[in-house]
């Protein structure tokens, strides 16, 4: 039973600045992306990460585990200039460690600052926890997709 399909699409591009002091061999570079699946199942969660250290995300509705991972950390917005403070106050950075486990491999771990978008067709992963920047609090949205027909 399909409950719906995942997309993700746009365009991905790079051109630089000055391209006669770009020395890669390919200086402009432009490509369109959609990636889609079929899913079955969908969950979705926001976490507020107050503690260090990992926290385990839990696939348990998912049937047939993940196979489209999307992550979004909410940007640290720091403090607006005040007297005190006239050019305000800078947000610390907030990057957020993702470790996943799949069925092809053992678990791996990937910094991530801001949003990452992962597809597998045909080896899920099977389990992933979350952990934030050491004394740093962060808002994670986390979305999984499980693939069926």
């Amino acid at each position: 039973m399909i409950t719906g399909v995942v997309k993700f699409s746009g365009r991905f591009g790079y051109a630089s600045p000055i391209p006669y002091l770009d020395n890669s061999s390919n200086p402009q570079w432009l490509s369109d992306v959609l990636e889609q699946m079929p899913c079955s199942a969908r969950k979705e969660d926001e976490y507020v990460l107050t503690a260090d250290g990992d926290t385990m995300i839990s696939f348990s509705s998912l049937p047939n585990r993940a196979n489209v991972l999307v992550v979004k950390v909410t940007p640290n917005i720091g403090l607006p200039p005040s007297p005190a403070n006239p050019d305000g106050v800078l947000a610390q950075p907030n990057p957020l460690t993702v470790k996943l486990t799949g069925g092809a491999g053992s678990q791996q771990g990937i910094t991530i600052d801001g949003f990452m978008c992962l597809f597998s067709a045909g080896v899920p992963y099977t389990a992933m926890s979350i952990a934030r920047t050491p004394g740093v609090q962060s808002t994670v949205r986390v979305q999984l997709f499980s693939f069926g027909s």
